[in-house]
Formats: C-alpha cells, sequence, structure tokens
C-alpha cells in the first residue's frame, strides 16, 4: 500500500499532527518508503518503538514491528489546567452553600436543603465535565500520560444518583398529599419531578462514564 496518496499524505511530514502521522503508520507497509519516512518522524517527536525480530523460513532478515508506546505523544489538554477547573468549580460550590445556608439562617427545610443539594452539586459537576472532557481528548494521542484517576468524577455521580432517588422519593410524598386537597396540581408536579429526575440520572451516567473511561487509553 506504499505510495498511496504520497503528495498529499506523506510530503511533508513535519507538518501533520502526531494523530495523523500515528494513522499514516498504521496505513503503509512495512519495510516501504513511506513506512520508513513515517518511523523516522515519529523517532524525531520522541515515540518510543519496540523493535520484534521475526524471522522467516529460510531467511535472517528482520522485520520490522509496528508495536510503539505513544510516550512521544504530546497531550492536547495540560493536566494541571484540568485540575485548576475541577479546584475552581469546587471552591465555587462551596461558597454557594456557605451563601444560601447563611440566608436561610442555617436551617433549611426538606425542600431547600434538595435545591441546595442540587444547585451545589451542579456548580462542581460543571468543572468534573470540564476537566473529564480534556483528558478524553487526550486519549487521542494514545499516550499512558493521558491515564489519570476518574474517582473524582465517579464519587460526584454517584452524588447525583442518590440526589435522584431523593427526589423520587420526595416527590411520591408530595404526589399522595396533593390526592387529597390539590387534584389539579398533580399533572404539573408530575412533569417536575420526570424531568428533575432525568436530569440527575442524565449527570449521574455522564460523570460515571466518564470517570471510568478516565483510566484506560485502550
Amino acid at each position: 500500500m506504499s505510495d498511496y496518496n504520497r503528495d498529499d499524505s506523506t510530503g511533508n511530514l513535519s507538518t501533520i499532527s502526531n494523530q495523523e502521522l500515528t494513522r499514516l503508520y498504521e496505513l503503509y507497509d512495512v519495510g516501504s518508503v513511506d513506512f520508513t519516512a513515517i518511523r523516522a518522524e515519529m523517532v524525531r517527536r520522541g515515540f518510543r518503538f519496540q523493535d520484534t525480530p521475526v524471522r522467516e523460513a529460510g531467511q535472517e532478515a528482520e522485520q520490522t514491528s509496528r508495536v510503539w508506546s505513544g510516550r512521544g505523544a504530546k497531550l492536547s489538554y495540560a493536566k494541571g489546567w484540568s485540575l485548576f477547573w475541577e479546584i475552581l468549580f469546587l471552591v465555587l460550590g462551596l461558597a454557594f452553600f456557605m451563601a444560601m445556608m447563611d440566608a436561610s439562617e442555617w436551617e433549611p427545610d426538606l425542600i431547600i436543603s434538595l435545591y441546595l443539594g442540587f444547585g451545589v452539586s451542579m456548580i462542581i459537576s460543571l468543572g468534573a465535565l470540564i476537566s473529564g472532557a480534556r483528558n478524553l481528548a487526550n486519549h487521542k494521542s494514545g499516550s499512558p500520560e493521558a491515564v489519570r484517576s476518574g474517582l473524582w468524577q465517579i464519587i460526584l455521580g454517584v452524588i447525583w444518583a442518590l440526589l435522584g432517588t431523593a427526589v423520587l422519593v420526595i416527590g411520591v410524598i408530595e404526589l399522595l398529599s396533593l390526592l387529597e386537597w390539590n387534584v389539579e396540581e398533580i399533572p404539573y408536579l408530575i412533569v417536575t419531578l420526570i424531568t428533575v429526575a432525568m436530569v440527575c440520572a442524565a449527570f449521574s451516567i455522564t460523570l460515571i462514564t466518564l470517570g471510568r473511561e478516565m483510566g484506560s487509553t485502550g
């Protein structure tokens, strides 16, 4: 498969991205002129290869393996800045919590507490979502450096699952009380209950999925 789109793909290897370079590396035949040029460019950028000798019957020639570690691939988004977003929104969430608790004189009722937990979780989760999205983008490099713990995202996902459960329980209690004195309000409460529960489920599923995927580049 050598000479495939030579003018477009391998004309100036120094200008293409790491992702495109690795794609071309898998595309061309081992030992071809294009393959050799691409491999040389990857070595120049710091990629590490594991050459495996493959002996053919009756021959002493060695064939170059395609195995590479990806350690030379540069991460698109710095881990430090991803951590910064997590910390920033954590601080904002705690500040929001303190402000709302102070406004309620530190004695909020059950419904207010649920709203407060919903708001704080949403603020903190925004930082976790930004960080997780940046990390998944880094996974495209195939570098082991892209791997990082997704425990924070998973913890937040569990919190959202608990919030959704609390919403359903409190909502059902409210529905039962409305049956006795205000049946007209029931449809509005049902719509609100379903909407809020689905929001909680969306945050929970997204964060848990992000957390699981952040720990692997496979």
